[in-house]
Order: C-alpha cells, then structure tokens, then sequence
C-alpha cells in the first residue's frame, strides 16, 4: 500500500486533549508499543466525523485478531495437507500392499506347481513374509484412507 493511499487516523490522547496528526496505523502501533499512547487514546478515520471514533486499544486488538484469524487458516490449510498427504500415503500402502500379496501367492503357487509337475513331490517354497507383509500393508493402507 502506498502512502498515499494509506489509511490514516486522527489521534486524541484523552477526552480534552486536542486532535493530532493525521498518523498511519504502523505509526499508531509504534507509539502504543513504545508507550507514548495509551490503549485509552481515541482514534477516528481521516475521512470520518469527530462522534465516529474507537481506541488505540480496538486498533491494536483488530490487527492482533486478524493475525491469528491468518495463522488459524494457516494451520487449518497445512491440517487439509497433511490429512490428503495420509490419505494419497494410503493409497500407496494399498498399491504397494496387494502386490506383494499378489506376488507371494504367484510365487508360491508356480513354486508348487513346478514341483508337483515330476509326480514325485519336490521341493516349493511358500513365501509366507511377502504374503503377511503384502496382507499387513493393505489393511494398513486400507485404515489411513
């Protein structure tokens, strides 16, 4: 914003005080935080009548609010993130999950397949780890979405 365009109010320390300035917010803060201005000091709009005024304090109080209401969006946009962040981790889970249990079985079917095929028995192997872990992580996957 610009200076020229910037809000600017018209400051009266006390109720019998004359008017001073016009002053920008940034000022009105400066002298509130350094003490110069009491958060009782009344403040009006360059533009608006003498009856039309609020506190030092409600100008202070307004910019504080406005902060928060910020950093509240803030933490409510990175929530959002986070919970589509878990729910795209799911997602992975499940993919990553189901081909391990797809793979274990295959395996372990053409393992006893290959076996069997000679008529006297042999030797398969059953990839039970990848079948569990493959099951284990679906589910879990499954659970975060």
């Amino acid at each position: 914003m610009s200076a020229a365009t910037e809000t600017r109010y018209w400051v009266r320390a006390a109720a019998d005080a004359p008017e001073k300035g016009p002053f920008t917010v940034a000022q009105i803060k400066d002298s509130h935080a350094a003490g110069r201005l009491k958060g009782g000091a009344l403040i009006r709009l360059e533009s608006a009548e003498e009856s039309d005024t609020r506190t030092v304090k409600d100008l202070v109080d307004e910019g504080v609010l406005a902060r928060a209401k910020m950093l509240s969006t803030f933490k409510q946009q990175d929530a959002e993130r986070e919970v589509q962040r878990e729910r795209s981790g799911g997602s992975t889970n499940m993919l990553i999950g189901g081909a391990c249990f797809v793979l274990g079985i295959g395996i372990t079917v053409v393992s006893y397949s290959s076996a069997s095929e000679g008529g006297g028995g042999g030797r398969y192997v059953v990839l039970t780890g990848l079948i569990v872990f493959g099951l284990f992580r679906f589910i879990r996957g499954a659970a975060q979405r």
